[in-house]
């Protein structure tokens, strides 16, 4: 029996995944309110890693996700909840301008919005 096809196969693999994350933090960095969460960031090391990251969430075969968990990644930022928001929806325009399909945007943005406690400032 065949597995089913995966998301990172669905939409082409790697470049696919590059040429999102890429036009997602250009959307990002373009925001003043946002690039200041970046302003101490090598982007290419974090451009590297999350597309690493995109492709294990994406079913890519063999990848392993070794990054640190999403709490420890962002409790130093003091992220908002209107920044988060805001990131959310301009991943949501960068993957619909991708042409990924609505029920996968859709479950994308679910898993997103399932990180939102870890990433989130409570101070």
């Amino acid at each position: 029996m065949e597995q089913p096809q995966t998301l990172f196969d669905k939409y082409g693999g790697v470049p696919t995944i590059t040429g999102v994350v890429r036009s997602f933090y250009r959307r990002v960095l373009e925001q003043p309110n946002l690039a200041r969460y970046f302003i101490h960031t090598d982007m290419e090391a974090l451009i590297d890693h999350q597309i690493k990251f995109f492709a294990y969430v994406m079913g890519k075969p063999a990848e392993i996700y070794t990054g640190r968990d999403m709490k420890t990644a962002h409790e130093s930022a003091g992220i908002t909840q209107q920044s988060f928001d805001q990131v959310a929806e301009l991943l949501r325009e960068t993957l619909e301008d991708a042409g990924v399909e609505p029920a996968d945007v859709q479950a994308a943005m679910e898993r997103v919005a399932s990180f939102q406690s870890q990433i989130v400032s409570r101070r």
